[in-house]
């Protein structure tokens, strides 16, 4: 189910990046300069990337950036020819580094992170209380800063992750302060100068709506949050015990990190949470939804080993991290769980939504790493960290099998009405989709492999997808955004 390469170009042109495919771009200087965050544009086919530097002045394409001290924030929009349109940097006299971006519909890019110094950005002064801050900036297209929002108290307090939805924003973090303000909302820390994880809701009036918290003796931190309809996060607690809404969490070895998993419902109650751990520290760096409403995770575990519902994954060297990916569906049931790795430290910090599949990035300092059946990573300079994309093919995306022994896989599902099916085998194929009323809205009969279909004007909804060839046949449903 594992597909693992360290070129990354190999899978470029399946994740839409167009004439991006099999090209690369570096920036830097002397001193340290990082990318923290990537985001695609899907309506324009532009990336935008995030990071910070650390010298004076950093040339990012023709764009010359000034530092004003410290770790500077950047932004940059690239197009499909790899060309970088713009270029910006905002930050003070201290550190400043963003964390996580995401895009919305309007083509407005979302950047959240952390800021130690006192700034300005744009009309906006955003004022350090002490120690580190949290930022939400969002930029136009062209570059413009639209908004810029700042929250933090006299502890640490912390931005991991953002989304945006139908209007509304979603910002997961941690906090050390004994309390944090969040417009009229505010959280009071369960044990001050320990993290609490928290869960900002803000509305399209860019009013602070509502805000959640958890947290007890120790670390509890939410590292990443998704929407897409319903709110799910996920994060890590060492704590012996904690509480989300009705549901408790029992840590499998208290002062080492578990992972926990949650959805919020649309009344801001916990739904349902479950935890993954075991003898060490265990932690979930990115989850997703994806289409038919699974929920992907994925993270690194050093314990021997870790369960997700009924699947258990080993590690191959206990103590030394390995790769996990696990999914669960609507119910919070786990429905599977795969790892890879070798005998050193391997993690996945993040993963997207491809065609028919998710994709993982992450880093190897294995001497060589196996991803399923496919042929191993092998390190470049064992002892070092390796970069690695891999293709998770995702269960789910595949058409149900009724009769025979093949899957093949439909395309992009949620769409637009204009999609691909991938992996038919012999003469006469037919296909037919019917709505929710049992009208038939497309026929055809094709010997293509891989076939187009167009339904873009049919109304937005659920449809059923039937495919009959000789020998065998395949059921199972879209979404028509």
């Amino acid at each position: 189910l594992l597909a693992a390469h360290r070129e990354f170009e190999q899978r470029a042109g399946l994740i839409g990046l167009g004439a991006r495919q099999g090209t690369g771009k570096s920036y830097g200087t002397v001193n340290d300069d990082e990318g923290r965050a990537v985001v695609y544009d899907y309506v324009g086919d532009f990336v935008y990337f995030s990071g910070y530097f650390n010298t004076s002045t950093i040339s990012i394409g023709t764009f010359n950036l000034q530092n004003n001290g410290g770790d500077e924030n950047f932004i940059a929009k690239v197009n499909a020819g790899g060309t970088v349109l713009w270029a910006n940097s905002t930050g003070g006299t201290g550190t400043d580094r963003p964390r996580a971006m995401c895009i919305e519909p309007s083509g407005a890019i979302n950047v959240v992170g952390n800021y130690a110094s006192t700034f300005t950005v744009g009309v906006s002064t955003l004022t350090n209380a002490g120690n580190f801050d949290i930022y939400w900036m969002r930029y136009g297209p062209t570059g413009s800063i639209l908004t810029a929002t700042g929250y933090g108290s006299i502890n640490r307090d912390d931005a991991n992750s953002i989304a945006a939805y139908n209007g509304f924003y979603y910002i997961g973090g941690a906090t050390k302060s004994s309390t944090l303000a969040f417009g009229s909302n505010t959280i009071t820390n369960a044990n001050p100068g320990t993290y609490d994880g928290f869960i900002l809701e803000v509305n399209s009036s860019f009013v602070e709506s509502w805000v959640g918290s958890f947290g007890a003796a120790g670390d509890e931190q939410i590292n990443s949050v998704a929407y897409n309809g319903t709110l799910h996060v996920t994060g890590t607690f060492n704590s012996s015990v904690v509480t989300m809404g009705g549901f408790t969490l029992n840590n499998a070895s208290p002062g080492t990190n578990d992972i926990l998993v949650a959805q919020i419902n649309s009344g801001h109650n916990t739904a349902w949470a479950n935890s993954i751990g075991g003898n060490d520290n265990d932690a979930a760096y990115t989850i997703l939804q994806y289409q038919y409403n699974v929920i992907y995770v994925a993270g690194s575990f050093n314990s021997a080993s870790i369960t997700v519902g009924t699947h258990s994954l080993n590690n191959i060297a206990t103590g030394k991290s390995d790769i996990f990916v696990g999914a669960f569906d609507e119910t919070g049931a786990g429905l599977l769980a795969k790892s890879a790795g070798g005998n050193s430290d391997d993690v996945c910090y993040s993963a997207s939504i491809g065609l028919a599949m998710i994709e993982l990035a992450g880093w190897y300092n294995s001497p060589t790493a196996a991803f399923g059946l496919n042929p191993v990573l092998t390190n470049a300079s064992a002892g070092t960290n390796d970069v690695f994309i891999a293709t998770l093919i995702d269960p789910s995306s595949g058409l149900k099998e009724v009769n025979g022994t093949k899957n093949i896989s439909l395309y992009p599902n949620p769409t637009n009405g204009i999609l691909r099916i991938v992996g038919l085998t012999g003469q006469n194929v037919r296909i037919e989709i019917h709505n929710v009323v049992g009208q038939k809205v497309f026929t055809s009969k094709t010997e293509k492999q891989n076939y187009r279909i167009d339904i873009s004007d049919q109304p937005s909804g659920i449809y059923f997808v039937n495919i009959k060839t000789e020998n065998e046949s395949y059921s199972g449903k879209i979404l028509v955004e």
